[in-house]
């Protein structure tokens, strides 16, 4: 998660000693984007997706084109919804308040909001949503008020969560209660037309989530999807120990293969032809300085200069050749110096992005696709057929940045006929890991090559046996050798087993 959606505001000493949200059912909502962009036969990058992981635990998980920008469990799994037992969204103040004003200690007070809070607590029934379903149909006041409390405090994080993403694309429930009860979807559902979402009852009522296949539930005249999606967390957790048993075998072939060279990116502009001719005079056409690694792009002899709520950025050099929308990349950092909250997109991702002041020669205009890169390698088919990837996998690549090596993360690869081997990151990235660059151009080789230690494998037969063989063990386990209220054990312990 970026860090304003994962910093609490507290003192620096609390965040150092690791106070942060970290959040959970992490393998539950990674299931749901990766099921739901599969089923819209589109990659999760052009997909803003609200999870809802509904079930005794609950959660919500904002996933904006594939990255998870937010969650509503925290530090812990209290935060949040309201759950099973658990209280979710609490007032801090009220745990002094409990303490003085009925004499309960720390550890009395956790253990209430775990065990004792929730729907069992509003309810007073349980925990069980069919228990208290049943009951509200019969009129009991209380499994009424649960549910709706329920209903409530999900259908205000669906609304907070498409607002964060600038919209939504896809509402899917998973887990239990939302793959099992038609009425709570339906009570989720009410009032978020504004979202440009409706829902069609017959479809609601009639669902079985009964295989892997997700279910749509919305109305024909619905903009956003409505899916029901089962879920598969140990599906999930066997397709990352599978990956994990195919990685050193994998890095292997990658140090065996081509060094992949490492080119900085430093702030520059995308134009379309009208925005061109607006900012240095009618028929103007772009003007080549050099050719850029990447065959058919080049930089110009044309600047602008970008100008934000708090700054401004001087002679940004203009790309070629003009697109059919206005990009504008700049680093984090210049982000911030110019206030304006720029996100994290792959080129040619614009939708829904801030608007920022273009100064040209000739006039000014004011223009949305401000976004900080994503960082990316880019590669032909061959290359990556050599390598064993697809286009749009995450990899993780590791840069020589001797004699203080770096690994990068959640790396998209872009596969397109003619491209260079060549990873590229922006300015800060480099800074980081102590490339040195020089401050100029626009697109820099630098002295660095990369490796790929890690890449999505593809689904395959044996990740079948694995999902069986660890279902056998739990299964066959007693509880009391389960591995803990975790309900797994790490993927370290898993392969070891």
């Amino acid at each position: 998660m970026p860090s304003q959606a994962c910093t609490y505001a507290v003192p620096k000493a609390w965040r150092d000693a690791g106070l942060k949200r970290y959040g959970f059912h992490g393998t539950s909502h990674q299931h749901v984007m990766e099921a739901a962009a599969d089923h819209l036969a589109l990659p999760p990058t052009e997909l803003r997706v609200v999870s809802c992981h509904l079930g005794n635990g609950a959660s919500i998980c904002a996933i904006d084109r594939g990255q998870s920008v937010d969650t509503s469990m925290g530090m812990t799994s209290l935060e949040g919804l309201v759950m099973g037992s658990r209280s979710g969204d609490l007032d801090p103040g009220a745990y002094p308040y409990l303490m003085r004003t009925l004499g309960l200690t720390a550890e009395q007070i956790e253990s209430a909001l775990y065990e004792e809070s929730g729907m069992k607590a509003l309810s007073q029934i349980g925990s069980d949503l069919r228990d208290i379903e049943a009951q509200a149909l019969l009129g009991n006041a209380q499994a009424q008020l649960a549910l709706q409390v329920f209903a409530y405090r999900v259908r205000k994080y669906i609304g907070a969560y498409a607002a964060a993403m600038g919209g939504c694309d896809v509402i899917a429930f998973t887990s239990g209660i939302g793959e099992n009860s038609p009425a709570m979807r339906r009570r989720i559902c009410a009032g978020l037309e504004f979202l440009g979402m409706h829902l069609d009852d017959d479809r609601n009522d009639t669902a079985k989530v009964d295989s892997p296949r997700p279910i749509e539930l919305q109305h024909s005249q619905s903009r956003t999807k409505v899916l029901a999606i089962r879920a598969r967390e140990e599906w999930m957790i066997a397709k990352e120990t599978f990956r994990l048993l195919a990685r050193t075998n994998h890095e292997a072939a990658s140090r065996a293969g081509t060094p992949i060279p490492v080119a900085v990116s430093a702030h520059h502009v995308h134009l379309t032809q009208a925005s061109v001719e607006a900012l240095f005079g009618a028929g103007c056409q772009l003007t080549i300085d050099h050719p850029l690694s990447q065959p058919g792009f080049w930089a110009t002899r044309e600047t602008v200069d970008i100008i934000g709520d708090r700054g401004r950025i001087d002679r940004v050099r203009v790309l070629g050749p003009c697109r059919a929308a206005n990009q504008i990349e700049i680093a984090r950092t210049e982000a911030v110096r110019i206030g304006v909250d720029a996100p994290l997109r792959l080129s040619g991702h614009t939708d829904d992005t801030p608007s920022v002041t273009l100064v040209g020669p000739a006039a000014s205009l004011r223009s949305n696709g401000l976004i900080v890169a994503h960082r990316h390698l880019h590669a032909s088919p061959a290359d990556a057929e050599r390598l064993g990837l697809r286009d749009g996998d995450r990899i993780e690549v590791t840069l020589n940045t001797s004699p203080r090596p770096a690994s990068f993360e959640n790396v998209v690869l872009r596969v397109s006929t003619g491209a260079l081997l060549e990873m590229h990151i922006d300015t800060d990235e480099a800074n980081a890991v102590g490339i040195a660059h020089g401050g100029e151009g626009v697109l820099v080789r630098s002295d660095c090559h990369a490796t790929v230690c890690r890449c999505e494998t593809p689904e395959a037969g044996p990740l079948a046996d694995v999902a069986q063989v660890l279902r056998r063990w739990w299964r066959c386990t007693p509880p009391s050798r389960r591995p803990g209220s975790t309900r797994w054990r790490p993927f370290a312990e898993l392969v070891a087993w």
